[in-house]
């Protein structure tokens, strides 16, 4: 069995990481699937846009839902494939690079179909978010990080997330 620290900070990761779970929760809840223009339903955010390659496959969001609270930004993103899920979060400090590592407040998570999560944060994975645009209503930016299983028996042990991209209102 495998013994799980808390890394530096993990008062801020745990409030990030329940967050991050929120969001995907409200965000894999779907909507109405006859509508054409918004075929993941959800409430809000019909405009916005997360893609990426996870393992070498392209995934692409159908429902979208983002926050920015109290200085903490938070994406959750879903699809119907095996990847069902990515979360990002970060601590925002506004247009900049923020690294997953030892001190900083930044994440990202993928959930499997079956429950298995992956998450790159502080003291596990690695990656970076890059915001390129933030205000009170939107954020844009890019995305790749290598998570860790830390939840599930799925394989792979490991995941990877490229090119990812990120378009959302708040």
């Amino acid at each position: 069995m495998r013994r799980i620290t808390r890394p530096f900070g993990s008062k801020i990761n745990l409030t990030l990481a329940f967050l991050l779970m929120g969001i995907l929760t409200v965000a894999g809840c779907g909507g109405d699937d006859d509508n054409p223009t918004n075929p993941g339903g959800g409430g809000g955010n019909q405009s916005a846009g997360v893609s990426a390659t996870v393992n070498g496959q392209a995934w692409n969001a159908v429902a979208v839902q983002a926050i920015n609270n109290s200085g903490i930004v938070g994406i959750g993103a879903s699809e119907a494939g095996a990847f069902s899920s990515i979360g990002l979060g970060w601590q925002d400090t506004g247009a900049s690079t923020y690294t997953f590592g030892m001190g900083t407040v930044a994440n990202g998570t993928v959930i499997g179909s079956d429950g298995t999560t992956w998450q790159a944060s502080a003291g596990m994975g690695s990656g970076s978010i890059t915001v390129t645009a933030l205000d009170a209503t939107h954020a844009v930016g890019t995305f790749s990080f290598t998570a860790q299983r830390i939840t599930g028996s799925a394989e792979p042990e490991t995941i990877t997330v490229t090119g990812g991209t990120f378009d959302v209102d708040f």
